[in-house]
């Protein structure tokens, strides 16, 4: 079945179904009332009610129920295999099987047909009756009873398809005919106050002060017309409309009743939303909803419910959220406006350290923001047009590969040999052998830099390090560090 949409009434519905459980003990018979009710089986009963523990109670509450099921369950089979025991050895041995095969050879399968044959024939192949001795010999199809006891009647009476159908419908006319006497007293003094029923009221009070239960009611209306009104067409119709308007009145008050149960779900759950959504507004420290969420170990999910609640309920509570929320937007906004003007002013004029210039990278980019370059591309797009964005654009084009922390591209690294500090002769070029190997040493300081900032490992950052650890703007020992701009 389809559980509704609305999450309220869905926690509505799975409640229901688990109070009753836990009311009627988890008895199968009982089951099946409210089973019937909604009509699904009594294995969607169970799971429903499972679904509600699951998600709506403590986690070790869902071993209690477990633990109730199977006491329930293991009371059922041990009362129905004392019952089958009384009947025959042999079935109480079967029932215990877990396969839709109930014998073992051909003088077991003669004693078990013949059971559901007698069985289906003690109570007139009755489908309900079937379908509970179903459930029994754990088969919850009435069909294959059915197919059961037509393989008896075939194979050990020699009946033939004619003459079991007549057999069957020769029991139909038994039950029909024991319906039927019902009538004349209980059933035909009700249908006939409702064919005389004028109003609403009226016809409510015969049905719900009659002995019948109105799915009796309802149902044996075609059984009253054929027996007592000689089919007759009219009449069926004018009780059938009072039994439909009952049925409308009846839908009503239940959806009164569903709409002051969720109105009261509503109000409780209020409370706590109200609560969270001025933990929210108050904080102060938290700069964005999912910071919040993460700080608090809520979903973002459940916040979003309850400022979906609260803007329905609490007018000025969401008056308070909301101007939160702008003020979250202004400020992310102004952050963003003040790393990108940073940023695009490296890009326009390079960064000066110790008097030489040179152009600006990745490394001062990350020393500005850890925003990654396509959410600084795509927050800058709503801010700027033109020269700038192009600027902006083509940076994060050049260095957007490789961004993430690779071990193959650290091992890279560990494994080149890098000579640094060569003289040099008179026309600048590096004297060969004059040199020092970069250590793996110095190596490991330069990447654990970047770890400890933030700044994504690859040879675009790494290189750009190394060249001003090289030409003497960036030092490892911090107490020797030149003045720079990183």
């Amino acid at each position: 079945m389809k559980l509704p949409k609305n999450p309220v009434e869905k926690e509505l519905f799975l409640k229901e179904i688990y109070d009753y459980c836990l009311a009627v003990s988890w008895e199968s018979a009982k089951l099946q009332i409210i089973a019937d009710k909604y009509n699904i089986t009594i294995s969607d009963v169970r799971n429903l009610a499972r679904m509600y523990v699951r998600n709506y109670l403590p986690a070790q509450e869902y071993e209690v129920m477990a633990n109730q099921i199977t006491i329930a369950l293991k009371k059922e089979r041990l009362l129905l295999n004392l019952i089958l025991t009384k009947i025959n050895p042999i079935l109480a041995k079967l029932f215990n099987k877990t396969t839709y095969q109930l014998w073992e050879n051909n003088e077991e399968k003669e004693i078990v047909l013949k059971h559901i044959f007698v069985f289906c024939e003690k109570w007139h192949f009755d489908s309900e009756k079937i379908s509970e001795y179903g459930v029994w010999l754990g088969l919850e199809s009435s069909h294959r009873i059915l197919m059961y006891a037509k393989e008896y009647a075939l194979d050990y009476l020699g009946y033939t398809d004619e003459q079991f159908h007549k057999l069957r419908m020769k029991h139909y006319r038994i039950r029909m005919e024991k319906i039927n006497k019902n009538y004349p007293g209980k059933s035909r003094e009700i249908y006939d106050k409702l064919l005389n029923a004028e109003t609403l009221e009226q016809i409510s009070e015969i049905i719900e002060s009659c002995e019948l239960e109105f799915e009796s009611v309802r149902g044996g209306l075609a059984n009253y017309i054929n027996v007592h009104r000689n089919g007759d067409t009219e009449i069926k119709n004018q009780i059938k409309t009072k039994i439909n308007m009952y049925i409308a009145k009846k839908q009503a008050e239940h959806q009164q009743q569903k709409a002051g149960l969720l109105q009261k779900r509503k109000s409780e759950q209020l409370k706590v939303a109200v609560k969270i959504i001025m933990m929210f507004v108050n904080d102060e420290e938290s700069y964005t909803i999912e910071r919040f969420c993460e700080k608090n170990n809520l979903k973002k999910g459940s916040f979003e419910r309850y400022v979906t609640l609260v803007a329905e309920l609490d007018v000025d509570s969401y008056a308070l959220y909301k101007a939160k929320t702008e003020q979250i937007k202004k400020q992310k906004y102004m952050n963003v406006v003040g790393i990108f003007n940073r940023v695009i002013e490296g890009l326009k004029n390079g960064i000066e350290e110790n008097g030489i210039a040179r152009p600006f990278d990745l490394i001062d980019y990350f020393m500005i923001t850890r925003i990654s370059l396509k959410e600084i591309l795509r927050l800058s797009q709503e801010l700027v047009q033109g020269a700038e964005y192009r600027l902006l654009k083509r940076f994060c084009e050049q260095n957007v590969n490789g961004m993430t922390e690779n071990p193959s591209v650290i091992s890279r690294i560990m494994s080149e040999r890098v000579i640094i500090n060569c003289q040099k002769d008179n026309k600048g070029f590096p004297i060969f052998g004059t040199g020092e190997e970069f250590s793996a040493e110095q190596k490991e300081g330069l990447i654990n830099y970047l770890k400890e900032k933030g700044i994504p490992i690859n040879l675009y950052t790494y290189n750009a390090l190394f060249r001003r650890y090289r030409d003497g703007f960036f030092s490892l020992n911090d107490k020797q560090r030149k003045k720079s701009n990183i």
